[in-house]
């Protein structure tokens, strides 16, 4: 039995900022951008030498930063059978 576990974190934005008055600190406005969180898990079992049993699922979220944009997800998994001649 093998067991695979994958987590993923991603953030990136868009900021405008006027050039006459850019200061380090106030960073601008944020004009888009998300986070981004990702899990995916496998397991892997060898029924016999010829075939293989895989069952997987993967998940991700995804929360942008600015408010015209809705949180969205998106799940999926399933079962392979690799048979080998």
């Amino acid at each position: 039995l093998g067991l695979q576990l994958t987590l993923t974190y991603t953030s990136n934005t868009t900021n405008i900022r006027k050039i006459n008055s850019y200061h380090p600190a106030l960073g601008g406005q944020i004009t888009s951008g998300n986070q981004v969180w990702m899990a995916e898990l496998s397991a892997e079992y060898a029924v016999s030498t010829a075939i293989t049993l895989r069952a997987f699922i993967t998940t991700n979220i995804n929360h942008p930063y600015i408010s015209s944009s809705y949180d969205n997800s998106t799940t999926k998994g399933g079962i392979t059978a690799r048979i080998s001649f």
